[in-house]
């Protein structure tokens, strides 16, 4: 008998790819045999990162993570999801997250739920989205 896939899901802005991102989709990727990509929504970002992101729209952060060899699949997440539903819709056997992430608690307690193991990934502080718009509105080519 062969034996199931493991499936495993990341979620993330993914706006302005970066080493940082290629070194967690890698580390996702390393760890299932199939791996899914959810990018949070243009509304998402806004709310959480401020009126000037997303950098990129969703579709096209979409377009470039789905060109990534790393990754299965690729979808972007309904502007308020319910991770809960969610989760269990893609019948995930991993939800791999950054250490930083902002929902850990939840999608913690949401895993325990649905019996979906949670891997963590040390989040490296050198890369940050934020950090490169910053740099690039200060440099002379801006």
């Amino acid at each position: 008998m062969i034996p199931k896939p493991k499936i495993g899901l990341v979620t993330g802005c993914f706006d302005l790819l970066h080493p940082g991102h290629i070194k967690f989709l890698r580390f996702a990727a390393s760890k299932v045999n199939k791996l899914i990509v959810g990018v949070e929504s243009d509304s998402y970002i806004k709310k959480h990162k401020g009126n000037s992101r997303p950098i990129f729209t969703a579709s096209n952060r979409k377009l470039i993570i789905s060109e990534l060899k790393s990754v299965t699949s690729v979808f972007i997440i309904p502007s308020h999801p319910d991770y809960q539903k969610l989760l269990k819709k893609l019948k995930i056997d991993y939800l791999i997250i950054s250490q930083k992430d902002n929902l850990y608690k939840v999608k913690h307690q949401i895993c325990q739920k649905l019996d979906i193991k949670l891997i963590v990934y040390p989040r490296l502080p050198r890369y940050s989205t934020t950090a490169l718009i910053s740099i690039a509105q200060k440099s002379p080519l801006y």
